[in-house]
């Protein structure tokens, strides 16, 4: 290699390196582990290297530091319980993390790393194939598609196997070449990458560079080299790493655990009972948005490829559609199926519009009439982004409005008193004191109340009352005059209900008005209704985090990325023009990148994360002598938060409400709608409350905790 070729090599890495850290690095300083796979994956980390020294008793009562250190090494635990969904290696290197001290993030930055890795993969494998500016565009694609915006920042087993595959793959391509350039050694790290692979997330590691390997192997039949009897020490290195750990499992985690590592999981997501079930085209419709801003060129270069390589025998066209169309229909043909599930054909994506993109840039190819087409349709949706950016820092309360937090809708079955509250409804009707009874009457439509004339005194309406009668009460919601109509009756709200009265002078946005009308609903009838979530919906936390400072660096990125998409429309069909307009493609989606790090980030941590929640329950959770789960364990979230070993979850109601009626200090953490107008227990009560995904999660305690006194010496 040249000096001067060798020099090229070195800043293409530092650009690839580069990028990577701007993309991906930002998000670990602002951003919490969101529910529910990055805190289960951190805390499963954290138990591997607590469980050995604790003193904390199992569910058989015997204390967890009685295990030899290897026994949670080699058998994931989670809440203090075997953890049989997923194999370890993940796990190990997030744990090694942990304790050089990267803290809970360390799953984050494996992901980090292993993205870097994989690019430099994608690199190689262009420069080796075609030239080193073809390598450096397929890395950069590959990094900024919404798709990759998406996984490459959680710390989950995803990029660890997209690495894998990818090392696999590009192992067997340099296998099959002649020499000098190939050599059949290269089998050796093709199976052991698919051992780590598999690992990491079962035979999915395996299956997937077997089948690009094949494809390419079998059109590739008159060039390349088979291998021959490499591959017999190849299987041999495959099952020495993967029986390694197998073995060690079976030994201290037994025939059941390795059973259903080994076959369990994998049988459940090839059945159709599993809950990521989804039609065979849910990929096709799915592609256009995961792959964006690339996806509309990606057609043309999967079409110029499959051309280019029937008519040339060209070895990156043919890898690349291999890759591509193998791993999609792959994956299609299982009916569980999740947008990180498409990770390990990333690299294919990166591969064939860099090749397509450079070919055209170059003067190479001929490009069809839908080429500048689809380029100004690429140019006006990534210019929409911009616009897009622009407004949400500027009105950060309507944007969030279309993803409002949680259901403040009345249900039927939180209406927890329904004779009582049909016979209140009645007596009040024709009250002349200002009552929410005859308040409410004049309000309701005529259908309700006529379903609520119809039922008997002492007696429930039936299940289509019901829906009439709820169906009537939540229209009222959406009604700006249903709280003033209400409060005129003097209800007592909540006091986070009248502090946001106070901040939403113009008049509630929608998701806001329904929750405070919601509120006075309940505080109308408090036996009869359950109350509405606690919290305020996000559209009134968005607004409290857009400061000034970020609300102007919002606005000019999204005024630059808009400007440099016209810019990109206005350019000629030109060569010369191909590349600026990839440039300002790459540009306006890094600056994307950044703004939702710093701008939305912050935002959706308030309902993605526990760690909030865990913050504000810190007393009753950290100072209760036994803390409990109700019907969920939450992902090991309140574990991670808490520091606390093991949590049990509780099923039944009523040793749920056998524990809360004890004497012991005890803590629940439960969905609200799981206990919500339920628990009549004395002495609990909801000590805090918050979002968590799309669940209204609280915490209920059975006895108080005193705040501090700010004034105590």
């Amino acid at each position: 290699m040249s000096p001067a070729r060798h020099t090229s090599v070195w800043l293409h890495v530092a650009i690839i390196l580069g990028a990577v850290l701007l993309v991906l690095a930002p998000s670990l300083f602002t951003r919490d582990l969101w529910n529910p796979d990055e805190p289960r994956y951190a805390e499963i980390a954290r138990e591997m290297l607590l469980l050995p020294t604790s003193s904390a008793l199992d569910s058989s009562g015997r204390p967890f530091s009685e295990r030899p250190a290897a026994f949670y090494l080699f058998v994931p635990h989670l809440n203090g319980e075997v953890y049989p969904d997923k194999p370890p290696v993940f796990f190990w290197l997030s744990a090694l993390l942990q304790r050089i001290g990267l803290g809970w993030g360390s799953g984050r930055v494996v992901s980090l790393a292993t993205v870097a890795g994989t690019l430099l993969l994608v690199y190689a494998l262009g420069r080796r194939l075609r030239e080193p500016a073809t390598g450096l565009l397929a890395a950069l694609i590959t990094l900024t598609t919404l798709l990759s915006f998406y996984i490459f920042r959680f710390g989950v087993l995803d990029p660890l196997l997209m690495l894998c595959t990818t090392t696999s793959i590009y192992a067997a391509i340099r296998a099959f070449e002649r020499p000098p350039d190939g050599s059949p050694r290269w089998w050796l790290l093709c199976y052991a990458a698919a051992a780590v692979g598999v690992l990491t997330k079962g035979p999915v590691a395996l299956l997937v560079p077997a089948l690009v390997a094949l494809g390419y192997g079998i059109l590739s039949r008159r060039d390349a080299r088979k291998g021959g009897w490499w591959h017999l020490p190849g299987v041999l290195f495959f099952f020495a790493i993967a029986l390694t750990w197998l073995l060690l499992a079976l030994h201290h985690g037994g025939a059941d655990y390795v059973h259903n590592i080994a076959f369990g999981q994998t049988l459940r997501r090839v059945g159709k009972s599993d809950s990521h079930a989804k039609p065979f085209y849910f990929y096709l419709l799915t592609c256009p948005g995961l792959f964006f801003p690339w996806s509309f060129l990606l057609v043309l270069a999967l079409f110029s490829a499959i051309r280019t390589a029937r008519r040339q025998g060209d070895s990156l066209c043919r890898l690349a559609a291999v890759w591509f169309l193998v791993v999609l229909v792959f994956f299609s043909c299982f009916p569980s199926k999740r947008d990180r599930y498409l990770l390990p054909v990333l690299p294919a994506v990166g591969l064939l519009c860099a090749r397509y993109l450079w070919a055209s840039a170059s003067g190479a190819i001929a490009t069809p009439h839908w080429h500048r087409r689809l380029w100004r349709l690429t140019c006006f949706l990534v210019g929409l982004l911009g616009i897009s950016v622009a407004a949400a820092v500027l009105s950060p309360r309507a944007i969030a409005e279309r993803f409002s937090d949680g259901p403040v809708r009345l249900r039927t079955r939180e209406v927890t008193d329904w004779p009582g509250l049909c016979t209140t409804l009645r007596k009040q009707a024709n009250s002349q004191e200002p009552t929410p009874g005859r308040s409410l009457w004049k309000q309701l439509s005529g259908n309700a109340r006529g379903a609520i004339e119809s039922v008997p005194e002492g007696e429930a309406p039936d299940k289509q009352a019901r829906r009439t009668i709820v169906h009537a009460l939540n229209r009222l919601l959406d009604s700006p005059d249903f709280y003033g109509a209400m409060h005129s009756t003097k209800i007592d709200v909540p006091p986070q209900v009248a502090a946001e009265l106070q901040r939403s002078r113009k008049g509630p946005s929608t998701p806001v008005l329904r929750w405070i009308n919601r509120h006075a609903l309940a505080a109308a009838f408090p036996e009869r209704i359950a109350p509405g979530p606690a919290n305020v919906p996000m559209p009134t936390q968005a607004e409290q985090l857009v400061t000034p400072g970020l609300a102007t660096a919002g606005v000019a990125v999204g005024v630059a990325i808009l400007a440099a998409m016209l810019y990109g429309l206005w350019l000629p069909a030109e060569p010369w023009a191909e590349v600026r307009r990839v440039v300002l493609v790459l540009g306006a989606m890094i600056s994307f990148s950044l703004v939702w790090d710093l701008g939305a980030t912050p935002m959706l941590n308030r309902v993605k994360s526990a760690r909030d929640l865990a913050h504000k329950a810190s007393p009753y959770l950290r100072g209760a002598d036994e803390v409990y789960q109700f019907m969920s364990g939450f992902s090991g979230a309140f574990n991670l938060f808490t520091g606390r070993v093991r949590m049990p979850v509780v099923e039944s109601r009523d040793e749920l409400a056998a524990l809360l009626a004890s004497g012991r200090r005890v803590a629940v953490i439960a969905r609200e709608k799981t206990v919500r107008g339920r628990m009549r227990i004395p002495n609990a009560r909801t000590v805090a409350n918050g979002h968590i995904g799309h669940a209204s999660v609280v915490v209920i305690a059975n006895w108080h905790v005193d705040p501090p006194n700010p004034h105590a010496p």
